[in-house]
């Protein structure tokens, strides 16, 4: 279908009928913007218009698809050409919705897994005092946390390393993830929560506890210099 040959054919049945586009718009029930855009060729028709706009305007459904009045002797050949190219235009139709949906719903999944896998990731907490402690309970040592994501399923990290002067280190620290935060954001009141820290040799009198905000994995294998550097930037939880 020629969509702006049909256009102009609208046009020309409404003036030679004397009817104004506000006219023809009120009878049928549309603004004069979607007769405007009919006539100009850029929008055309609903189907549900077809049978209303050609009593309007004297003609038949097959002179409006065909954008002309057509001749008794070529009726059936028209009315043949403008069921195929009806049908055509509908099944062109349906394949831009199809494809608009898949887009759309490969947009929604890849949305959805990015947030499942964003908001599963774990980052590691920074050191708070007011909410991070070591503390003695029952003669065994316990990491303390209040009103922190841990509370639901936050991760506890502890590495342990031996220095000259027999002091045995502990680095710990609290990973959560952006889930997990959004919960604490929401949470209200006091909750705490207490990690076992283990001690490689229950002998030892010395302990030295350390919270970290780097990746504890980093300290495994390092040099005496640079297990200071960790200890200068690390916040000494308990000493004994």
């Amino acid at each position: 279908m020629d969509q702006i040959k049909i256009g102009k054919f609208i046009a020309k049945c409404r003036k030679d009928n004397k009817i104004t586009q506000s006219e023809l718009a009120e009878k049928l029930g549309v603004t004069d913007r979607a007769i405007s855009n009919w006539e100009n060729g850029k929008n055309f028709p609903d189907v549900s218009f077809f049978k209303p706009l050609c009593n309007e305007l004297n003609i038949t459904i097959n002179d409006l698809l065909s954008g002309e009045k057509v001749e008794k002797n070529s009726y059936q050949e028209k009315l043949e050409e403008n069921v195929f190219s009806v049908i055509s235009n509908v099944n062109t139709k349906i394949t831009r919705i199809r494809r608009t949906i898949i887009v759309l719903v490969s947009i929604i999944v890849i949305v959805v897994l990015t947030l499942i896998l964003v908001g599963n990731h774990k980052v590691i907490l920074n050191y708070d005092e007011n909410r991070m402690y070591v503390e003695e309970r029952d003669n065994q040592l316990f990491f303390t946390t209040k009103d922190l994501c841990t509370v639901y399923s936050g991760n506890i990290n502890q590495y342990s390393i031996m220095d000259d002067n027999d002091y045995e280190i502990i680095f710990l620290n609290s990973k959560c993830s952006y889930n997990e935060i959004v919960k604490k954001s929401i949470y209200n009141g006091n909750s705490y929560r207490y990690y076992p820290i283990t001690i490689n040799d229950k002998e030892i009198k010395k302990i030295k506890i350390y919270y970290i905000d780097s990746n504890i994995n980093n300290i495994k294998n390092i040099s005496k210099k640079q297990l200071d550097e960790y200890i200068n930037k690390s916040v000494l939880l308990y000493e004994k």
